[in-house]
C-alpha cells in the first residue's frame, strides 16, 4: 500500500456534537495550546489531545480536549474534559497493556490539589474516572510517566519548592510518596517533563535539573531508583568539555541498555549557531565512544527553545524531532539507523510558501512512519502523518523539504543544507521579474551584491525535482 504525509487541519469553530463544546469557547486567543500528545488507537485512528482554555483572556478555566481522526483527515469524534482552575498544560497521555488510553492531569480546584486519572477507550468513551487529593494549595512543575510496571510515576512540587514522587496504579491508588532530593542544592529546578525510564531491570528512573545561575545556566543528569533515592547524579559539564551552552527542553530517553541524553546547544564565537546533539551515555553517566552526534540548526532572529522528541521504530531505527516551541518557527525530523547515522532529514521553516505548520509532539505508527501534531499560525490544530522514507505528497510539499535554506533573511551569502538522501542539481535565485540574478552547483551562493527585496530560489534535485522558495535579501 502506498503510503502518504497527510496534512490534516481542524478548523477551530467547528461543532463537535454532544461530547464537546465549541473549541472556540476554549481556545486562550493570545496564547497557543495545541496538539500536547498524539497516540496511535487500537484501531488505526489517530488521537490528539490538547490544553484549552477560556476565551475571555483570562487563565481561570482549564481543560482538555481529545480528537480522533483518520490519517486521511476526516473528523470522527472529540471529547472535552473540563480539569480544574488551574492551566498547567503538563499531563499524562498514554495506552495501557488492556488497550485503554490514560489521561491523567493534576488538577486544583476550590483550594486543593489532586490527581485524576481516566481511562478511555478508542470512542473517546470514558469508562473510569479515578481521582485522588494530594494536598491543600497549588502545585507546580508537574511530570508524568508510566512505567514498566503499569505504574503511573509523577514529580510535583508544593508552593514552597518541595518536590515530590508519587507512585500511581492505574485505579489512581496511591503506591508510595517520598519527598524528592534534588541533585547538589535545593536551587536545581527540574526541567519541563524530564522524567524518564533509565532502566527496567533493575526499575530505575532518570531526571534533568537545571539551576540558573549569573555565569549562565548549569545542567544535571541524576538517577533515581525504584524508591526515588538519587543513586548517581553528574553536571553537564562533566560530561561535556565543550564551549556550549545547553538550551531548553533537554531530553533524557532509554532504549534496551543504551542512554541518550539529547539538548539543544547555543555557540556564540563569531557568531552564534544551533546545534541539536544527541549523546549516548553509559550507565555512569559518561560518554561512549559514540557519545556526540551533531546535527546544524541555524541561527534564529529569537532565541531557539525547544521540544524535543526521540522515537523508536521496531526495527531498532529513531525519529528524533525538534521544534520550536515558542515562536512556532521552525520543526526538524530526521531518521537515523540504529547507530545514530542520519537516513533522511525533513525540514520547515518559517519562509516557505503557504501557512507553516509546527510539530510539538509525535509518535510513532505501527504500519511505519510517524505522527506529529501541532498547531499552525492560524491556531488550526494539525496532524502531519510522515512515512518510512520521508517523502510528500503534491499535497503538502509546500510546507516540508529535503533541505534548510538559511539564513532567511541573508546578507552575503545564502547557504543550503541538504538531507543524505538527495544531491542537488543546480541552485537558482529569481528576482521578482523572474530574472535570474544568480546561480551555484554547490550549497553555498555569494549574494553580497545583490540589491535587497525579495527573491524565489529554485532548487532542483538529482532526477529533476524542483522546489521554490522565497527568499528575502536585508
Amino acid at each position: 500500500m502506498k503510503k502518504h504525509i497527510t496534512l490534516l487541519l481542524l478548523a477551530l469553530a467547528v461543532t463537535f456534537g454532544a461530547k464537546a463544546q465549541d473549541y472556540s469557547d476554549f481556545i486562550y486567543r493570545n496564547g497557543i495550546f495545541g496538539g500536547d500528545n498524539i497516540l496511535e488507537a487500537n484501531d488505526g485512528s489517530l488521537l490528539i489531545a490538547t490544553t484549552v482554555t477560556d476565551n475571555d483572556q483570562s487563565w481561570g478555566l482549564a481543560g482538555a480536549c481529545l480528537y480522533k481522526f483518520t490519517t486521511n483527515g476526516e473528523l470522527l469524534d472529540s471529547l472535552f474534559m473540563k480539569t480544574g482552575e488551574s492551566i498547567d498544560d503538563d499531563f499524562l497521555f498514554e495506552t495501557d497493556p488492556d488497550g485503554l488510553h490514560l489521561f491523567g492531569r493534576i488538577i486544583y480546584e476550590g483550594g486543593k490539589t489532586s490527581f485524576v486519572l481516566l481511562k478511555i477507550n478508542d470512542d473517546l468513551e470514558v469508562q473510569n474516572e479515578y481521582s485522588t487529593q494530594l494536598f491543600d494549595g497549588t502545585s507546580q512543575d508537574c511530570s508524568f510517566l508510566l512505567d514498566t510496571e503499569n505504574h503511573v510515576i509523577i514529580y510535583w512540587e508544593e508552593e514552597n519548592g518541595q518536590g515530590h514522587y508519587t507512585r500511581f496504579d492505574t485505579e489512581c491508588n496511591m503506591l508510595a510518596d517520598a519527598l524528592a532530593v534534588k541533585p547538589f542544592d535545593s536551587s536545581c529546578a527540574p526541567l519541563r517533563t524530564p522524567l524518564a525510564m533509565f532502566s527496567e531491570s533493575p526499575l530505575r528512573y532518570s531526571m534533568l535539573y537545571r539551576k540558573h545561575q549569573s555565569s549562565g545556566d548549569t545542567l544535571s543528569i541524576a538517577v533515581l531508583d525504584a524508591d526515588f533515592n538519587v543513586l548517581k547524579e553528574k553536571k553537564y559539564g562533566e560530561m561535556m568539555d565543550r564551549s556550549f551552552t545547553p538550551l531548553h527542553y533537554q531530553l533524557m530517553k532509554s532504549v534496551g541498555e543504551k542512554h541518550y541524553f539529547m539538548t539543544v546547544l547555543k555557540q556564540a564565537s563569531y557568531s552564534i549557531t544551533y546545534t541539536l546533539n544527541l549523546l549516548e551515555i553509559d550507565d555512569d553517566l559518561n560518554l561512549t565512544d559514540n557519545g556526540y552526534e551533531a546535527y546544524f540548526m541555524p541561527n534564529q532572529s529569537k532565541e531557539l527553545l525547544t521540544h524535543n522528541s526521540l522515537l523508536t521504530a521496531d526495527d531498532g531505527s529513531f525519529y528524533l524531532i525538534s521544534s520550536d516551541g515558542m515562536y512556532y518557527e521552525c520543526f526538524f525530523v530526521a531518521k537515523l539507523d540504529a547507530n545514530l547515522n542520519m537516513e533522511w532529514a525533513r525540514y520547515c521553516m518559517e519562509g516557505y510558501e503557504g501557512e507553516n505548520f509546527m510539530g510539538m509532539n509525535a509518535c510513532t505508527l505501527s504500519g511505519g512512519g510517524i505522527a506529529l501534531c501541532g498547531v499552525n499560525f492560524s491556531l488550526q490544530l494539525f496532524a502531519a502523518v510522515i512515512p518510512e522514507n520521508g517523502w510528500s505528497t503534491p499535497e503538502t510539499e509546500q510546507y516540508i523539504r529535503p533541505y534548510l535554506i538559511y539564513p532567511n533573511p541573508m546578507k552575503d551569502r545564502l547557504s543550503i543544507q541538504f538531507s543524505p538522501d538527495v544531491n542537488p542539481e543546480s541552485i537558482e535565485l529569481y528576482d521578482v521579474s523572474g530574472r535570474c540574478v544568480a546561480s551555484s552547483r554547490t550549497a553555498e551562493m555569494n549574494v553580497a551584491d545583490l540589491p535587497a527585496g525579495q527573491y524565489v530560489a529554485k532548487i532542483t534535485l538529482e532526477g529533476g525535482k524542483v522546489y521554490s522558495d522565497k527568499v528575502v535579501k536585508e
